[in-house]
């Protein structure tokens, strides 16, 4: 999933802009760092869950229904 966003990013960015390589780490980066909040929200929710935090009030939790 990660290529095929990469790869239309890229296609894109060649047709928008002239040079894009920047542009391109810029939101690489943007992805990665998404991609690692995200998981770390998934890990807090479940660990919430396993010791019954009170993290329940959190709305973050509440969107987590995993």
């Amino acid at each position: 999933m990660r290529s095929r966003v990469y790869r239309e990013l890229i296609d894109y960015l060649k047709l928008k802009f002239s040079d894009v390589s920047i542009r391109i780490i810029e939101v690489m980066n943007i992805l990665l760092a998404l991609e690692k909040a995200t998981n770390t929200i998934k890990n807090c929710g479940h660990i919430a869950r396993v010791f019954d935090l009170k993290g329940k009030k959190c709305p973050i939790y509440e969107v987590m229904d995993c």
